[in-house]
């Protein structure tokens, strides 16, 4: 992809670097660097010029990276100049989850992707999510496709779609968060499940045809996730989650070290599960799938933590992409509205 930075101070600096530093995954072109200071326009800036932000309507740009503090008001700059498109821009924190997950992509298979481009489109395919309560709330996929079945399992009766295939469901003594980890991990549970079946976060409106991204990534392990945008172990997954849900520390220290004790090895690998692409006609990925139930039920619902033990537990690696599952073609991305978990 050819790239512009806006910002030439230590955003842009550090941003600069970290595209530069890793050999052997893809990179993209950086064209030139654009700041509002005219004192700098006509210099360079990591050997690339400076430019006046007009420059972008004159340049192809795929995507104007923001590595400046001050992201909403160059925002407001760019809508109230016509500089370039909204879905061309993406902020730089964003942007190195992406660095990071082609990184994790490259220590995996050694190369950088290629498009396996596999057929998908005549497969049957399930999309399916879950809002408990008032989580969230149900947005329609932006492109929809007859031969796709959206179900959508809730115990919000006000939950309603003309999309998705709402279906109410009772509490069963779980609490919204385990009910609606549940579903997401035993979905044969609640509907016929055939094919590919596909989860999706609540949050994640769907924006393009996700049997695309299937094709694209799975290479035949029966499970296809994105990797975590930020960290590679359960250690410093359990930490971020002991800073940030203080209520439920004490658990995740004990479930971490016996996971350690165990003898699970560090950077063993850590997964976004807000989207995953599952066959459930492979035996294993039906068996993980209740082994990582099982841990949920036996320590706490923070199914990161859980669901690289579980593979670790049966000598299995899913596939991954080298895409952040909170910036991509395939999904967009908004936040709860009652956001604890």
């Amino acid at each position: 992809m050819n790239v512009a930075i806006w910002g030439t101070g230590l955003l842009a600096d550090e941003l600069s670097d970290e595209i530069e530093k890793n050999d052997g995954i893809e990179k993209d072109n950086i064209l030139f660097f654009c700041d509002n200071d005219s004192v700098k326009q006509g210099t360079t800036f990591h050997g690339l010029r400076v430019v006046a932000p007009v420059e972008l309507k004159n340049t192809q740009v795929d995507y104007l990276i923001i590595a400046n503090g001050y992201c909403a008001d160059i925002r407001k700059q760019i809508k109230k100049e016509s500089l370039i498109s909204d879905d061309r821009i993406v902020e730089s924190g964003f942007y190195r989850q992406l660095l990071y997950a082609r990184t994790q992509y490259f220590k995996r298979y050694g190369k950088k992707h290629g498009n396996n481009a596999a057929d998908d489109s005549g497969q049957s395919t399930v999309i399916y999510t879950a809002i408990m309560g008032e989580y969230d709330d149900l947005a329609d996929p932006l492109i929809v496709d007859e031969n796709i079945k959206y179900i959508c399992v809730t115990n919000n009766r006000d939950v309603k779609s003309d999309v998705w295939d709402v279906r109410y469901i009772e509490n069963e003594n779980l609490s919204n968060v385990m009910l609606a980890r549940r579903i997401k991990l035993l979905p044969w549970e609640y509907f016929h499940c055939e094919g590919l079946n596909i989860w999706v976060d609540a949050n994640l409106p769907i924006k393009a045809d996700l049997r695309e991204y299937a094709g694209n990534y799975m290479q035949g392990r029966g499970i296809l996730c994105f990797p975590h945008s930020e960290r590679c172990c359960i250690c410093d997954e359990a930490a971020a989650v002991v800073s940030h849900r203080p209520d439920i520390k004490r658990d995740v220290i004990i479930q971490t070290a016996e996971y350690m004790k165990a003898g699970m090895p560090l950077n063993f690998g850590l997964y976004e599960t807000g989207c995953m692409v599952r066959d459930f006609g492979i035996p294993m990925v039906k068996k993980l799938m209740q082994d990582w139930w099982d841990e949920l039920v036996r320590y706490t619902y923070r199914d990161q933590i859980s669901l690289p033990y579980v593979c670790w537990k049966n000598n299995f690696l899913p596939d991954i992409c080298d895409q952040s599952v909170w910036w991509n073609e395939w999904l967009a991305f908004n936040k709860h509205k009652n956001d604890k978990c």
